[in-house]
């Protein structure tokens, strides 16, 4: 019994019969194998991610503003009778440098507000694996492994020749 959830990732757990009934601009009302309803309240989500976001937002702005700057100065150095080049490709890295930041500020803000619409179905209790082999063990798996794939080999060749 399993649902497709966010992503196509197949869930087989108890709460995986994920039904959205409706969405409006307060929330989203889900059904839980239709028996158990929630609803998740949009507006205050949205709202903390605009506020854990505008740090970025701010800083993205304050970017752009700088790039603009030093675009203009390019303008000006261009125009420039003896033309500095050196000048120019250094005001041009500054501005891909800048351009840069902002951009990844960007994408960090949004990252943060699209969380916002993120309904994964996961097991909270869920523990984590963890591979606890030592190195030694690890080696010797590999070892054991290889002298299996050498017998592999030398029956194909055998069939082979």
């Amino acid at each position: 019994m399993g649902a497709t959830l966010s992503g196509g990732v197949r869930r087989n757990h108890a709460l995986a019969k994920l039904h959205i009934v409706s969405i409006c601009h307060t929330g989203i009302e889900v059904h839980f194998r239709r028996h158990i309803k929630c609803k998740v309240g949009l507006a205050a989500r949205r709202a903390k991610a605009a506020d854990e976001a505008l740090p970025f937002r701010e800083t993205a702005r304050a970017k752009q503003r700088e790039a603009d700057k030093v675009r203009d100065q390019i303008a000006l150095l261009k125009k420039a009778k003896p033309k500095d080049e050196a000048a120019i490709a250094a005001s041009e890295e500054t501005v891909r440098d800048l351009v840069k930041l902002s951009r990844e500020a960007t994408g960090k803000a949004d990252d943060i507000e699209n969380a916002v619409y993120d309904l994964k179905a996961v097991n909270p209790n869920r523990k984590p694996e963890v591979d606890r082999r030592t190195p030694s063990e690890l080696l010797d798996l590999v070892e054991a492994k290889g002298v299996e794939i050498a017998e592999a080999l030398k029956k194909l060749r055998a069939l082979t020749s």
